[in-house]
């Protein structure tokens, strides 16, 4: 992981008494001219922070959401404590105001997180949260027309309602159009996974400490964090852009994109978005390269299973024929399907809680029986709508932000975080609100397979629950 629902507006000084927020305002400036003055890099880094579910948006009641937003903003602040100082740092968030973060969160061992508003003021921090507006705004003042169309493109795609793809989409927008005010010779932008980042400070600090080996964990690593802010870090040399990075104009964290940084408008980085939006038009990959093959016959084949599994559901026949060629729409139908069913996830895991807790409790082997086979069923239904989304967001947009790298420019981005964090990042798993699965208790429904008629019954309850919702068609 969209857009937020909620009514709040600028006029929170309303109910919070705190100022208005001073808005950011993009404009397009001209094509930059030939300088005989060098003025100096500009490098900004880049987090953001969604509502998980884009079908029902976090509100900013929503005690976990302005956690989980704290918590982002607050490790963004940490990873940009003693970075040079022509590096500024961006908070995105699908927010209209900033009340989510003003407001105190009473976590639940009754620790309470408050922000000062002062550290939160963009006129002072390192950290700026920009909210949807703000990225509207930007997108609006791209001067390249294609590039701005694109980009527009893959932000109103109907495959948004997915964050797993809607991440992805923002962290190319985010290198793609942002462009700080004033007169710099050379410009980067670089985004980071919220986990990404706090790994690399976390690296640094232990590092800082005098610590060998891996960092520590948990309230020890948050400790060692704490001690690292209070400190006045040395003075450092402004950042550069390097030169491969500069000459490229893309760069990844090795094969994944958990951390990426762009130059704007460099026709390495416009090809990415070009290749995104075609990808997901089509839901089909074009020309892979030797590398890529592998990857593009699981996903393809993937998406033409699912559809084959969910004509199956419909029809009754087993072994319905996966298609040949991908329907775009029936891809995207399924797609946007799944999402809905992603989203019911508490409710049918209560449900099976409730099966397996009978199927143990009860003396009538057929009432347990019946209970194990329903909650197998739910969870291997549930389980292929997961795996269509994933196979649909790793071919329409994470292969294409992996495709066109250069190990060249990507040693020089390790290069970079080494000589800024004195650490380089790890590649491990992020997390990952658009993924997981149904979990069991009972061995027997683990190792219950069951058939198309009972993973039809279970797909018929699926839909009852969807239907129960009248806002929406299924």
């Amino acid at each position: 992981m969209v857009s937020d629902t909620d009514s709040d507006r600028e006029s929170a000084d309303q109910t919070t008494g705190l100022p208005l927020k001073r808005k950011f305002h993009y404009t397009r400036s001209k094509p930059m001219q030939k300088r005989t003055c060098l003025i100096g890099d500009a490098v900004d880094m880049h987090a953001i922070w969604y509502s998980r579910a884009a079908l029902e948006p976090s509100t900013n009641g929503n005690t976990a959401f302005r956690k989980e937003l704290a918590k982002s903003y607050l490790g963004l602040i940490d990873g940009m404590h003693g970075t040079p100082a022509n590096m500024q740092a961006h908070l995105w968030t699908d927010r209209k105001s900033l009340h989510a973060l003003y407001t105190p969160v009473v976590q639940a061992n009754g620790v309470e997180i408050e922000i000062p508003h002062s550290m939160i003021d963009h006129r002072l921090s390192r950290v700026k949260v920009q909210q949807e507006p703000d990225l509207l705004a930007m997108l609006d003042a791209i001067e390249d027309d294609t590039l701005r169309q694109d980009l527009k493109k893959l932000y109103f795609h109907p495959a948004r309602v997915n964050i797993g793809f809607l991440a992805d989409v923002i962290r190319v927008i985010v290198t793609q159009a942002h462009a700080r005010r004033g007169a710099f010779f050379r410009r980067m932008n670089v985004y980071t996974d919220r986990d990404s980042m706090a790994d690399v400070a976390l690296q640094r600090d232990h590092e800082a400490a005098g610590g060998e080996g891996d960092p520590p964990e948990g309230l020890d690593a948050a400790k060692l964090s704490i001690r690292a802010m209070a400190k006045t870090p040395p003075a450092v040399p402004d950042a550069t852009v390097p030169e491969e990075i500069q000459t490229y104009g893309y760069a990844l964290n090795c094969r994944e994109n958990d951390i990426l940084a762009a130059v704007p408008g460099a026709k390495r980085s416009k090809d990415v978005v070009r290749k995104m939006l075609r990808t997901a038009n089509a839901v089909k990959y074009t020309r892979p390269s030797a590398r890529e093959k592998d990857a593009v016959k699981v996903y393809t084949e993937g998406i033409q299973q699912s559809i084959a599994y969910f004509r199956s559901l419909r029809s009754g026949r087993e072994n319905e024929p996966p298609p040949t060629h991908t329907d775009p729409e029936e891809a995207l139908s399924a797609f946007a399907l799944a999402e809905r069913v992603r989203a019911l996830r508490p409710e049918l895991q209560k449900r099976i809680d409730d099966l397996e807790a009978t199927a143990r409790d009860t003396m009538d082997d057929g009432l347990s029986e019946r209970c194990i086979v329903e909650a197998a069923a739910l969870r291997s239904v549930y389980g292929r709508y997961n795996e269509h989304t994933e196979h649909f967001v790793n071919l329409c947009t994470y292969l294409p932000q992996t495709s066109l790298q250069i190990v060249k420019a990507n040693d020089a981005l390790f290069d970079f975080y080494q000589g800024v964090f004195n650490a380089v990042p790890r590649v491990f798993d992020s997390e990952s609100g658009w993924k997981g699965e149904l979990r069991s208790t009972l061995p027997d429904v683990d190792g219950h397979e069951p058939s198309l008629k009972e993973q039809i019954e279970a797909h018929d309850v699926i839909l009852g629950l969807l239907k129960a919702q009248p806002s929406r068609e299924i």
